[in-house]
């Protein structure tokens, strides 16, 4: 059996920067950088959208979607925590009780319940139920139908006024608007006419009505959950007075704020307020149901958290976003915009230069006031800027003769690791790709990494020097060229900065070698969602990048895929959306499945990105899709890989450290390199030169003496590393 190769071999030739180069007062930044403030954080990190949560960017072609809080895709990220049990500060725990009617069920087993059987279903699921029908798929579609949302809401109508009764049985109904108003909002095929939002807004404004919502002891399941579906829904502007009494009973008592479950209710509130001004507000201006229609009171009690000094590190976001509110109130008309004012300039008054409080009102004031303070004063903006870029990044380093560029906290030797991680990244990304050249259009020669010291700096200073979003991992804004991220600790973060560097620095590669257009542009491959998966699969698999052992499977992706209850097939995986964040580990393990197995499959997948062929793509996507037999290999390796995970007996990512960038190999060095390659390869090959890589390419017939094509593959491939 003879066999035809041609492989590109990809060797680099890198510098790393010597030396730390002084803080630059006023160093170079995009222009407008105060003018779009974002809402700070919450109190949650969801583990599942740590990477690229859709509500929180991860890779935008410009600030503005980065700025954009997407709508109810958040929401569903913190309820996913809140579930979870996974604070990213103070403690405490979302566990449901174990006296919850238990699975197993599916989306399907949701669409096959209909009238007062599909109701009940919903009021007595575990959360893990549910939790089913975040993934879109027909079934839910069936599930979450108008005539289902309907249903729903007559029920609550019934139950409420037993609220303290039926409190659990509530909870999970409210959990289903949530889930399916958030669907409604992101997928175009479910839509719901007036009828059906009037009935599931009246349910929520029924159960806001109920006396025994709101009080000293609140049933603060249902609570907490109702004040999150009455944002899905689009509620709360019916309900002022109740957000009003929630917020006032949590300034009420001190101890609330080292109390994790109150501190969530009042940061929905707050989360609410903002968001659905905001959106009428860009909506319809003055127009917006909101307009005229805020008392006083509202404000005032907003006010009470704005300027609370006395905030610990766990309760500092209520403030925070209390602030943001007042950001929003300032869209509203002349009487509450004043009372906006007077109080953002009292909290610049009032907290600590440069903490996170005082920036945020700094970044507010910028926005809404231009700079005014209100009584008279302005901001000197530019000087605050450059005092806070002295604290924040205060060392520049750069590699590869400036065409990277680290602005950060960190300090050289941790800057020079991440360097050698993301040189084996790019190596594999040009070796598995066959890309060298940038495609038509793309201008980002320079790559700038903006790394924060850690989670609080990147939460406090980003959004003011930057004007972008903080609730993510981090975060790639194409038109900039530049790459934002924050290192943290295992207890801040499943992911480590070196994973999400990794990960982020993929996307930079691949957008600019590989994809033709800007991500998300209309009339590109990235239309109509078809570059999701593969976006967030090349760059989860290519985090496994070695320098001599190939790309490795992760053991973490592994890991998290042998607890599913279920798992996504080939065809779920090539139609994902950012609806949901499970396809990422999929995804992952489907690229690292193709290496292995179908390398042809893979090939062709590149060819068609760097092709720039929507029909030639969209094929392939169906072929694969389609295939049972690829399903049953693509199950097969999962289910390998998961056992050598567990029995310990296989090469991981997780198991091969990053090897330092070699420091030997000397300028303009095309002649000894290609000597050494002339060593081990056939002679006869075409050798290109780019700046700082080359590309030696040749052909050979061999072989294969029944050995599978794979293992010859990797034993080239052993030999070229």
């Amino acid at each position: 059996m003879y066999k035809f190769f041609t492989l590109a071999i990809l060797c680099l030739c890198v510098t790393s920067a010597t030396g730390q180069a002084q803080p630059q007062a006023t160093p170079s930044s995009p222009q407008g950088q105060l003018i779009h403030p974002v809402p700070p954080v919450g109190d949650l990190e969801s583990a599942i959208g740590t990477l690229d949560a859709p509500c929180s960017g991860g890779h935008a072609v410009d600030p503005d979607q980065a700025m954009t809080q997407r709508v109810r895709g958040c929401g569903r990220d913190l309820q996913a925590a809140a579930r979870a049990g996974s604070p990213s500060t103070g403690g405490g725990s979302g566990s449901t009780p174990a006296s919850f009617p238990m699975g197993p069920c599916t989306s399907a087993d949701f669409a096959a319940a209909t009238g007062a059987a599909f109701v009940e279903m919903v009021a007595t699921s575990t959360d893990a139920c549910l939790d089913q029908m975040w993934t879109f798929d027909g079934d839910v579609q069936t599930a979450i139908s108008p005539g289902n949302v309907m249903l729903i809401a007559a029920a609550i109508e019934v139950e409420a006024p037993d609220l303290l009764v039926n409190a659990e049985r509530l909870r999970r109904m409210c959990y289903f608007y949530q889930i399916a108003f958030y669907h409604q909002f992101y997928q175009a095929s479910v839509a719901y006419d007036d009828p059906t939002f009037a009935a599931a807004v009246q349910a929520m404004v029924t159960v806001g009505q109920q006396p025994e919502l709101i009080t000293v002891n609140p049933p603060e399941s249902l609570l907490s959950q109702w004040l999150v579906s009455i944002d899905s829904t689009d509620a709360s502007v019916q309900l002022m007075a109740q957000l009003q009494a929630v917020l006032e009973r949590y300034s009420s008592d001190p101890a609330h704020e080292d109390d994790y479950q109150e501190r969530l209710m009042a940061y929905r509130c707050l989360f609410s307020l903002a968001r659905q001004i905001g959106n009428e507000n860009n909506a319809g201006g003055v127009s917006s149901p909101w307009y005229s229609a805020v008392p006083p009171s509202l404000v005032a009690a907003v006010g009470v958290l704005a300027l609370d000094t006395t905030y610990t590190a766990d309760s500092e976001y209520v403030v925070l976003n209390a602030l943001w509110v007042m950001n929003r109130f300032a869209f509203l008309e002349q009487g509450t915009r004043d009372a906006a004012h007077d109080i953002l300039t009292q909290a610049y008054n009032l907290h600590l230069p440069y903490s996170g409080p005082w920036l945020r009102a700094v970044t507010d004031l910028d926005m809404q006031f231009d700079g005014l303070l209100y009584g008279g004063g302005s901001l000197d903006l530019v000087q605050i800027r450059a005092d806070v870029m002295a604290i924040a990044l205060p060392n520049e380093y750069l590699f590869d003769q400036g065409r990277l560029k680290f602005l950060t906290a960190i300090d050289l030797d941790v800057a020079n690791q991440l360097y050698d991680a993301i040189q084996e990244v790019e190596s594999q990304f040009y070796r598995k790709s066959g890309a060298l050249e940038a495609v038509p259009g793309d201008t980002n020669e320079v790559l700038t990494l903006v790394i924060y010291g850690s989670p609080q700096d990147y939460s406090n200073y980003q959004p003011f020097l930057y004007g972008l979003s903080t609730n993510n991992g981090g975060i790639f804004i194409e038109g900039w060229g530049t790459l934002f991220t924050y290192d943290r600790t295992p207890a801040q973060s499943i992911y480590t900065l070196e994973e999400l560097l990794r990960h982020e620095y993929t996307h930079f590669l691949d957008s600019r070698y590989l994809i033709t257009g800007s991500f998300g542009e209309a009339g590109t491959l990235y239309q109509g969602n078809r570059l999701v998966w593969y976006n967030e699969g090349l760059a989860e698999y290519l985090v496994g990048s070695t320098r001599v052992n190939g790309v490795l499977p992760r053991g973490i992706l592994l890991d998290r895929i042998s607890t599913d209850s279920v798992r996504l097939t080939v065809a779920d995986i090539t139609s994902a959306t950012y609806g949901s964040f499970t396809f990422y580990r999929y995804a992952g393990v489907y690229f690292e499945f193709l290496e292995e197995q179908r390398p042809d499959l893979l090939v062709a997948l590149f060819d068609a990105m760097l092709g720039n062929d929507i029909v030639v793509l969209d094929a392939l996507y169906a072929t694969m899709a389609n295939d049972p037999q690829l399903q049953v290999d693509y199950d097969g390796f999962i289910d390998a890989q998961i056992a050598l995970l567990q029995q310990g007996t296989g090469l991981f990512a997780e198991d091969v450290p990053t090897v330092a960038t070699p420091t030997t190999l000397a300028n303009d060095n095309a002649g000894q390199v290609l000597a050494q390659l002339q060593s081990v390869l056939p002679g006869g090959g075409v050798f290109h030169v780019w700046a700082n890589r080359f590309q030696y390419q040749f052909s050979e017939t061999t072989p294969l003496g029944g050995q599978p094509i794979e293992d010859y593959r990797e034993s080239t491939d052993l030999v070229l590393d």
